[in-house]
């Protein structure tokens, strides 16, 4: 009897769609169907995970992202496994962590291996529709070939690129729409919106000038003289704590003004782009995944920037809306379970009803959305490879404990560690590494990272 993809649908009441989702050698024919889902990866940089309507944040405005929020999967435990912007853009693309991809600077490209076996390059593969708009993140020339549209930049970017040009957000939410309205109807189609904001210079729209204007930004609770002492010396002497005056407090609080803006005029074009997709009536047939290429120091432990292994620097929003047409019985909700960078990829994959890439070392989160009770992971590999500036750490974090490891780049043998029970200390204030009553706790934890990483190298 032949097999035909309606009749696998049908049984997915006997199947589960993730195991639909990896059996598609089986029963899938290689070249899509103008049934699978759509796509939109929104990738924002440099964006706090509390810096959302919908994680907590009471002060800035993100109607859109609150409302997509409403009807998806809410990863309340989501982080990157390195928080460097190419590091953590190579993990999303491919599903590796940096152990793999080798991504560890600015300017790196991806290597062809990890490069074939992207999400995209899979997508493509079968035909997918593609396009890219945005911060590429990555070295080596752009892939224009292997998208069907690509409106990419190397570099950072800049908010004006010239006098009289709109400004990039307004023009990446121009292009994405331009995109929807010109996709083929034939066949499915994947976009990437890699936005600029809300990363400095601090450039919002100046229509969003006034938003906020009457807002007091208390600096965070981790913003502390007491917070700066605690971290071990090869941290510290990257802090400078700043007195409460109040010409810095007023400082402090126009530039987290101006990012919030930033925030919500990204929010704002998430917004035009999912009613972009209403006005075709892609709506219920698009799979969308919000989420940020790392977080934000903004004077937390006297630190700015990101790179090292504290909460607000690896710690990013994710939600997850699959596509309603392809996935009519999940019920969106709160998720606890431990997301990653690199459990985008697969994820993509499989709500396209492909299976996990062969290479990926992340974990498809489809399965947790189907079965809300499972788990993903006890913990996971963190690594920042240093740069000029900042020296290089690897860490372990798991559920209630975080160890990292900081090391001297000019000296190998110089290191520092730290040790934060999370319960207990949230704001990682206590540093437990040199407290003789945890020094089992820290030859377990050591021996957890040892092992994960010996782990990743096997796959």
């Amino acid at each position: 009897m032949k097999i035909t993809r309606r009749k696998v649908i049908a049984g997915m009441g006997v199947l589960s769609i993730t195991a639909l989702a990896s059996a598609r050698c089986a029963f899938m024919p290689k070249k899509i169907s103008s049934r699978r889902p759509n796509l939109i990866l929104f990738i924002a940089d440099d964006l706090r995970y509390d810096a959302l309507g919908f994680t907590g944040n009471n002060t800035v405005k993100t109607p859109y992202l609150d409302k997509l929020a409403e009807d998806s999967f809410v990863f309340t435990n989501s982080f990157v496994t390195t928080s460097f912007s190419p590091s953590s853009r190579a993990s999303i693309y491919t599903g590796e962590y940096a152990l793999r991809h080798k991504v560890l600077a600015s300017g790196q490209a991806l290597g062809k291996a990890s490069f074939d076996k992207s999400f995209f390059m899979q997508l493509k593969e079968i035909g997918y529709h593609l396009g890219f708009i945005g911060k590429w993140g990555l070295g080596g020339q752009h892939p224009l070939k292997n998208f069907n549209k690509w409106y990419g930049f190397s570099g950072e970017g800049e908010y004006y690129a010239n006098k009289g040009a709109p400004h990039l957000t307004d023009s990446q939410t121009n292009l994405a729409t331009k995109f929807i309205k010109e996709v083929p109807k034939n066949k499915p189609f994947a976009l990437i919106v890699a936005y600029k904001a809300p990363h400095d210079p601090l450039v919002p729209q100046p229509r969003f000038s006034e938003l906020y204007k009457d807002i007091e930004i208390p600096r965070f609770k981790t913003d502390s003289k007491e917070a700066v002492d605690s971290l071990p010396e090869l941290v510290k002497k990257h802090a400078k704590y700043e007195e409460p005056t109040p010409e810095y407090n007023q400082e402090f609080s126009e530039n987290m003004r101006k990012y919030y803006r930033l925030v919500s005029g990204m929010d704002e074009s998430v917004g035009k782009i999912m009613a972009a997709l209403s006005d075709r009536q892609l709506d219920e047939k698009t799979s969308l995944i919000f989420t940020s290429g790392n977080g934000l120091l903004q004077g937390d432990y006297g630190l700015w920037g990101k790179s090292f292994m504290f909460e607000d620097s690896i710690r990013v929003p994710l939600l997850i809306r699959p596509a309603a047409a392809t996935f009519p019985n999940l019920r969106p909700t709160k998720l606890d379970v431990m997301a990653l960078n690199v459990d985008i990829a697969p994820t993509i994959l499989n709500m396209s009803l492909l299976p996990s890439p062969s290479r990926s070392q992340g974990k498809s989160l489809l399965n947790v959305m189907e079965n809300t009770d499972q788990k993903t992971r006890d913990g996971f590999y963190y690594q920042f490879g240093g740069n000029a500036n900042i020296n290089p750490c690897i860490g372990y974090r798991n559920e209630q404990w975080k160890y990292t490891h900081y090391i001297n780049r000019k000296s190998p043998l110089d290191y520092s560690d730290c040790l934060y029970n999370l319960h207990d200390d949230p704001d990682e204030l206590i540093n437990l590494a040199n407290n003789p009553e945890y020094e089992e706790k820290m030859g377990e934890m050591r021996h957890a990272m040892q092992e994960e990483k010996k782990h990743l190298q096997k796959l």
